[in-house]
């Protein structure tokens, strides 16, 4: 379904304080679930993460999980509006700054990677891999560029609250492969046949 700027926006709304009501009651737990969820990777994979604000799933449980299973861990980096995302690797120790859009990124910006995976923060899904995102359009841009060159998972975290029957796409927007959330993970990826 297509939708106007303007039920997009109010799906942003609306989704946006259940988000932040769930995060403020049970957060960290239903974050520590989707953690455990999340797709066994395997070592030596780059891993895009995002550092959680406005209600979002927590991420550090998985990082740390991520880098303990020898994941090479990666944060975004907002270069530009209207431009992909660049991704720069992470450790730990490494202080945070606030980026361009408010988001917190690394403070020292050193080896850049392309990701093999890369986890989305969204607003709401449905269950068709649909994602409504903040609507900078920034993962959209950065996946669509990705996907030309070179296969790479996009995995959304969510809690069950976000899930809405069917959200509007537009022709940029990318679909996810995959949602995991407190109940487990949603897998779009084509079944293969035997």
């Amino acid at each position: 379904m297509t939708g106007t700027p303007a039920e997009k926006e109010h799906l942003r709304t609306h989704f946006r304080a259940i988000r932040k009501q769930v995060s403020a009651k049970r957060g960290k737990s239903l974050s520590k679930k989707i953690s455990r969820h999340f797709p066994a990777i395997g070592a030596g994979k780059n891993v895009a993460a995002y550092i959680p604000m406005a209600g979002e799933v927590d991420t550090w449980d998985l990082m740390k999980r991520l880098t303990e299973k020898g994941a090479t861990l990666l944060l975004p980096v907002v270069v530009a509006n209207d431009t992909p995302l660049s991704f720069y690797a992470y450790k730990f120790c490494d202080g945070l700054v606030k980026g361009q859009c408010g988001n917190e990124e690394p403070q020292k910006k050193g080896r850049q990677a392309v990701p093999d995976i890369m986890v989305v923060p969204l607003v709401a899904f449905d269950e068709t891999g649909a994602r409504l995102g903040q609507g900078g359009g920034y993962y959209d841009r950065t996946l669509a560029i990705l996907r030309k060159n070179r296969s790479v998972l996009a995995i959304g975290l969510a809690f069950e609250a976000q899930k809405h029957d069917s959200l509007p796409v537009e022709v940029a927007d990318q679909p996810l492969d995959a949602i995991v959330t407190e109940k487990g993970v949603y897998d779009f990826r084509p079944k293969s046949r035997a």
